[in-house]
């Protein structure tokens, strides 16, 4: 499985929001258009996913929301990720619940308190319950 490189691997550099000056070097070139093709806005729409995903696949579908933003809201990034360890773990204040909330709403139609987000144990288990509450489908 193809995997594509964002840092450097001699040197450990990762890129952050401001290129280093070094990015405009020839050879390293394709960590440039690596980044640059990361940082393209996504025109994934996850509520049409979810709404065209069958039961055994909507849990993945709403798992692949959560990971698209909870890297970037908690400055991660999404290697670092793991579906099955505690949000608690994870440096997720209200600010930043309140952001996945409201997404949640936008994107999977589903009304969640930021309470039960903050305590709803690692991303698989609010996947789950985000699947049992949303309007486009149910788990069973």
């Amino acid at each position: 499985m193809a995997r594509t490189c964002d840092n450097h691997t001699i040197t450990g550099r990762r890129f952050t929001t401001s290129p280093p000056f070094w990015t405009t070097d020839a050879k390293f070139k394709h960590l440039r258009l690596a980044q640059e093709a990361r940082n393209t806005p996504s025109s994934i729409s996850f509520n049409a996913l979810l709404r065209a995903a069958t039961t055994p696949e909507a849990q993945d579908v709403v798992c692949r929301g959560l990971l698209s933003k909870l890297p970037s809201a908690l400055m991660l990034q999404v290697e670092d990720m793991d579906i099955t360890r505690p949000l608690s773990n994870y440096a997720l204040d209200s600010l930043v619940a309140i952001g996945m909330r409201d997404f949640i709403t936008r994107e999977l139609e589903t009304n969640l308190q930021v309470l039960k987000l903050l305590s709803s144990g690692c991303i698989e288990t609010l996947a789950k319950a985000i699947g049992v509450m949303s309007k486009l489908l149910s788990f069973t």
